[in-house]
């Protein structure tokens, strides 16, 4: 029964390695990156490795016109607790060893638009700000010419 407890947290920590690529050992570290994807992978294993080594003795068993008796259940329960545990112990010593302090989350950069007013500021700042912006001809960053110009008549 334990086991098959192991198996599903196994099943639950590879598949969010995989998609987030992050293992979390503790508050100080963290195993990250490709590492963290191929731990994932490593740790998803034990279930459908047990599940064929179950099917593969079963079809060996009915073969040979014999019944599943308690001693093959013991040598199975020992087969599966040895595999689950062993890649438990693997992926933990692994992620162990490669882990390292988690990395600061970079600040988004801001936007050429982003714009930070005092909570106080009136509407108008924000107005003007978006209304220049419009006006501003996309290319040359300039405000466009007026039409009615004649230096060019």
């Amino acid at each position: 029964m334990l086991s098959c407890i192991v198996q599903v947290v196994l099943l639950i920590l590879g598949i969010m390695a995989l998609v987030t690529g992050k293992i979390t050992l503790s508050k100080n570290k963290v195993c990250q990156g490709t590492t963290a994807r191929i731990l994932g992978a490593i740790a998803i294993l034990p279930l459908p490795i047990n599940v064929l080594i179950g099917l593969a003795y079963g079809i060996q068993l009915g073969a040979q016109g014999k019944q599943l008796d308690q001693d093959t259940l013991v040598r199975l329960a020992i087969i599966e607790g040895s595999i689950t545990f062993g890649t438990l112990l693997l992926v933990l010593i692994i992620a162990a060893v490669t882990a390292k302090p988690p990395e600061r989350e970079r600040r988004r950069d801001r936007d050429y638009d982003d714009r930070d007013y005092p909570p106080d500021a009136d509407d108008r700042f924000r107005d003007r700000d978006r209304d220049r912006d419009r006006d501003r001809d996309e290319y040359t960053d300039r405000p466009p010419r007026d039409r009615d110009d004649d230096r060019y008549r």
